[in-house]
């Protein structure tokens, strides 16, 4: 749900410069089908009677319809001027590959894929969340952030309400992204 709220925050904000998709998907009811099909075995024509079930009562409780989370066309709308970072694990049972092909296929900003082994969730290889983090500096022009750096960033936006800090840089007190050579 993480790269659909991206994709989705993109599109309803122009200063995004780049956003990084770990397993996408690009329509919700492709997703729900593929799932329904691989999963649970059920024939098409029986989930079509329950989708619209489905989507009945989720319009009904949040007010919500969830057509809207048709990624394709939402990728189709946002800047040329974003970058967009796609993650796909190659064994991803939950969200098959074709799902970020396509996302890629209909977007027309700068694009990069990175496939690697493992699982939806299986952990990141290391070497998959340096590239990541390389292409993000690029696109930011910071080509040497270090510890240094972000400190200085910290002290100085300390004063103010909000912390002005790189992506995936993290404090002895925050959260490190886990990758398979963190120590536990």
């Amino acid at each position: 749900m993480g790269s659909a709220t991206a994709i989705l925050s993109a599109s309803e904000n122009p200063n995004f410069r780049v956003i990084v998709c770990d397993s996408p998907f690009s329509n919700f009811y492709m997703l729900c089908s593929d799932l329904a099909k691989s999963r649970y075995h059920i024939p098409n024509f029986c989930f079509k009677c329950c989708w619209c079930f489905i989507k009945s009562k989720i319009q009904k409780e949040a007010h919500f319809n969830v057509d809207d989370l048709n990624l394709l066309q939402v990728v189709q709308t946002l800047s040329n001027d974003l970058s967009i970072i796609f993650l796909q694990a190659k064994q991803d049972e939950l969200i098959q590959t074709k799902h970020a092909t396509l996302l890629i296929e209909n977007f027309r900003g700068k694009k990069k894929l990175i496939t690697f082994d493992g699982t939806h969730n299986s952990l990141r290889p290391k070497q998959v969340m340096e590239e990541t983090v390389a292409l993000i500096k690029k696109e930011f022009g910071a080509e040497s952030w270090n510890q240094t750096t972000f400190q200085k960033e910290i002290k100085l936006s300390s004063r103010h309400s909000s912390v002005n800090a790189p992506l995936l840089r993290a404090s002895k007190t925050s959260i490190i992204p886990q990758t398979e050579d963190t120590e536990q």
